[in-house]
């Protein structure tokens, strides 16, 4: 729940989604060495080759097919035509994680664009989300030890960082708000580790209590991420012909609640009058590194030339190749033999 993807899908995806753009929104293990946190979340995950190692699959077909070496030779020329497209392709803005990347060429310019009021205001608003998510499978029944040394192992967290509110924080409207779900989520935390106990209708009493600074501080933080995020492509804007900025497509990553409501894609996609998304303004799930995000533009590249010369339709590579002979199949059947 600490990324620095977006706020809103980073504070209210457990809460209005059932998942916020968290957790899968950075590959975990690949970034565990740059930050604690992740580290900290990746070693208490099952690994990807964990889970693969514990299932038994049944084995593919060992017979070679006639066309197999030559279906070998497309991915290869598949990946060569990628690498063409790029060799005479213009710049490109690539926003992953907290990072926004402009690549011209062989050139890069990388800046944060995550400002410390935005951490701060996110921060705070994870006291309330943490107490809800501590409670929310333990209501009306008593609470067991494990579960109220967790919430006295928070309160603890919480009652020292609250000393010390960040000084992006120190507005008075802004300070007083923190300050109010900071108090809120105390009271209740303590009123649960008193009693051993806490109703489902109390509980969502106080998410509802906590809805409006939430969202509050949610403006507040996306309006801070923005403005920042328009500085920096405002100065790349600068210093590029305009011929170039013309030319220019936009790799967003972020993970798969937030989609098209993701705030830096909504920011792109005014910026560059794109009414639909795979078009200039690319949205993919977070990227290993910065040449698999230009990997994945080029495939949209490539794909779109392909739905245009073979089927008049430069999206029809993009919902996939199947997807008309599925829906043709599937109203074929009376009724599915799982059915």
């Amino acid at each position: 729940m600490l990324g620095d993807c977006s706020f809103v899908r980073n504070l209210f995806a457990l809460v209005l989604t059932g998942s916020i753009c968290f957790a899968a929104a950075f590959d975990l293990p690949s970034r565990a060495n740059e930050c604690p946190r992740a580290k900290a979340i990746a070693d208490a995950s099952v690994s990807g080759e964990e889970l693969h190692s514990q299932t038994v699959l049944p084995k593919s077909s060992s017979k070679e097919l006639p066309f197999a070496a030559v279906n070998d030779l497309f991915r290869e020329y598949y990946a060569n035509a990628r690498n063409e497209i790029l060799e005479s392709f213009g710049p490109i803005i690539i926003a992953d994680g907290s990072v926004l990347t402009l690549v011209r060429g062989k050139e890069r310019k990388s800046e944060n664009f995550i400002p410390d009021k935005y951490t701060g205001l996110k921060e705070v608003s994870h006291v309330n989300l943490g107490t809800y998510m501590l409670l929310l499978n333990h209501c009306d029944q008593e609470i067991d030890q494990a579960s109220l040394e967790r919430l006295r192992k928070f309160k603890a967290a919480v009652e020292k960082a609250a000393q010390d509110l960040d000084s992006e924080l120190a507005d008075k409207s802004v300070k007083a708000r923190q300050l109010e779900i900071i108090s809120e989520s105390l009271k209740l935390l303590n009123s649960a580790l008193l009693t051993k106990h806490v109703s489902k209708k109390d509980l969502q009493a106080f998410a509802r209590s906590m809805a409006a600074d939430d969202l509050q501080n949610a403006y507040e933080a996306a309006s801070a991420q923005l403005r920042r995020v328009d500085e920096i492509v405002a100065g790349w804007k600068s210093s590029m012909p305009a011929e170039d900025w013309g030319r220019l497509y936009v790799v967003v990553t972020c993970s798969h609640m937030a989609k098209s409501q993701f705030s830096v894609y909504q920011y792109f996609a005014r910026l560059l009058k794109q009414d639909r998304e795979c078009d200039r303004v690319i949205l993919t799930e977070p990227a290993a590194d910065i040449e698999q995000s230009i990997n994945t533009l080029m495939t949209h590249r490539l794909d779109r030339h392909i739905g245009e010369d073979y089927f008049q339709d430069p999206w029809r590579m993009h919902r996939d190749l199947l997807s008309d002979a599925a829906a043709k199949y599937l109203k074929a059947q009376k009724k599915l033999l799982a059915e």
